[in-house]
């Protein structure tokens, strides 16, 4: 990503992830092997305009080919609800052509092909290809821009699968970033005797300045935050996973891994795991941080409601943790662990990617025809005009090329330095700036996601140690590791 400021506002209002199914209807009586099914999970907002970019895509493709084509939007409500429609209906041929998937759902879909390529579409050839490719087609693609305009990590994303290639897209893209009370922030660093600012601080402050931060507020906890409930902690972090493994990259922690032939290893049932969730629980023993797992409801609920001074979360839920006129909030990266090297200063990538996939009810004669207009209606959305246009209207997914940030619509949307969500998208674009970690995925690497997180929530909340509990997680986790 390149390093410029950007400034600006965000589309007003909040989405919801409201479904709205069907939204694409595009023409009558469409030939059923020209209609390219979407499965995704999107919000009504960002249906809208796909369905608008759905129609020209048709009207073009009429124009150009002499092709009825629709695309046919379906949503599916949650990632979960989606990925086990599509195991389901593998069999029986009720898959989509295009389908909205977290990796770890990829890996799964490997899991049910007799052979490579049978369901989960290799992208690559489609990059350069002369009629298909980013380069072919100025209407699709006007700036015919390639994979390398593509954030680096983002596009790296898609392969880390057990075949080499790329097999899935990015789209709209998150990651963590900490909101803070600036209020109670500035008076802290009065106190402290800090006094360059306290945007300066935030902006670069360390590990173990935060803590510091922590340790002072709670020491006066009754003077910053409202501890009526017996529920303040100065620190919120959102996702105990995120924690964990985060914490494992920068610390250099093994977690998961993967071998040559595709075979993935659980590796975080390790001394060094067990030190890092002991670490955690000695910090929420001491009430300097909490988690979503111990409280089970996300911080922004205890950020607005003065519990908590920081709180990590998803930039894709940021719209939640505003507090209006409440107090000024202030926004930045997570602070990396002490000491840790450049090259390990990454943070957790999330948010939507996309796949392409063959129906085993059709014939290859209809799949090669739907892949391909399904593989161009991605490359339409994922132009730079398109995309920018598609990740202004979501509640906080930055675009994922880097032309995006250059184009007028995002710097012209960017232009209150002041607002709330301008405010993340610097702290995304500009001070994580591309610097996110990918780990392999293979089928069980979600479930290591979700035995580790259920490790941190179990250590805190006192139900047995660190150490058996990863125990327990491995061996779950193991269960489905192919």
């Amino acid at each position: 990503m390149k390093n410029i400021k950007f400034k600006g506002i965000l589309v007003s209002g909040l989405l919801s992830l409201a479904a709205l199914t069907g939204c694409g209807e595009g023409t009558n009586n469409v030939d059923e092997s020209n209609v390219i099914s979407f499965w995704h999970t999107f919000s009504k907002s960002t249906q809208t305009i796909i369905e608008r970019r759905a129609t020209e895509f048709e009207k073009y493709i009429k124009e150009r080919d002499g092709v009825d084509i629709e695309i046919k939007q379906d949503s599916q409500g949650d990632y979960d609800a989606l990925a086990d429609k599509i195991i389901k209906g593998y069999a029986v041929g009720t898959t989509p052509t295009i389908t909205v998937a977290y990796p770890d759902n990829i890996a799964y879909y490997f899991g049910l092909e007799s052979n490579p390529g049978d369901f989960v579409v290799k992208l690559d050839d489609f990059f350069t290809d002369e009629k298909l490719g980013f380069g072919a087609d100025e209407f699709l693609n006007p700036n015919s821009l390639g994979t390398d305009d593509f954030v680096a990590s983002f596009i790296d994303e898609g392969r880390h699968y057990k075949y080499e290639g790329t097999y899935s897209m990015p789209f709209m893209k998150s990651s963590e970033i900490m909101l803070y009370n600036a209020e109670i922030v500035e008076d802290v660093l009065s106190k402290l005797g800090i006094s360059e600012g306290y945007e300066r601080y935030m902006e670069n402050i360390t590990w173990d300045e935060l803590m510091e931060l922590c340790e002072y507020i709670k020491d006066h906890a009754d003077d910053y935050l409202d501890t009526s409930a017996n529920k303040a902690y100065p620190l919120y972090y959102d996702s105990d996973a995120n924690f964990f493994i985060t914490q494992c990259y920068q610390r250099d922690i093994p977690y998961i891994s993967m071998s040559e032939d595709g075979k993935g290893s659980i590796d975080f049932n390790n001394p060094k795991a067990v030190e890092l969730i002991n670490e955690f629980k000695g910090l929420h023993d001491d009430k300097i941080l909490t988690t979503k797992g111990v409280e089970n409801k996300y911080g922004s609920d205890f950020f607005k409601s003065l519990q908590c001074a920081f709180t990590v979360g998803s930039t894709g839920g940021s719209g939640y943790s505003d507090p209006g006129v409440s107090f000024e909030v202030g926004v930045c990266k997570f602070p990396t662990y002490k000491g840790v090297s450049e090259e390990r200063a990454k943070y957790v990538s999330q948010g939507v990617t996309l796949a392409l996939l063959n129906n085993q009810k059709d014939t290859a004669e209809v799949n090669d025809k739907k892949v391909k207009y399904g593989w161009e209606f991605v490359k339409y959305l994922l132009n730079t005009e398109n995309n920018t246009d598609i990740c202004l209207s979501s509640q906080g997914y930055v675009p994922v090329r880097e032309s995006c940030y250059e184009d007028p619509m995002f710097t012209e949307f960017m232009a209150n330095e002041d607002d709330y969500m301008v405010k993340v998208f610097d702290a995304v674009v500009n001070d994580i700036n591309g610097n996110y970690y990918n780990f392999p995925v293979f089928e069980g690497s979600d479930q290591a996601r979700t035995q580790v997180e259920g490790a941190v929530k179990n250590t805190l909340l006192g139900n047995g140690t660190a150490a058996s509990n990863l125990e327990v997680a491995e061996v779950e986790t193991l269960k489905f590791v192919k």
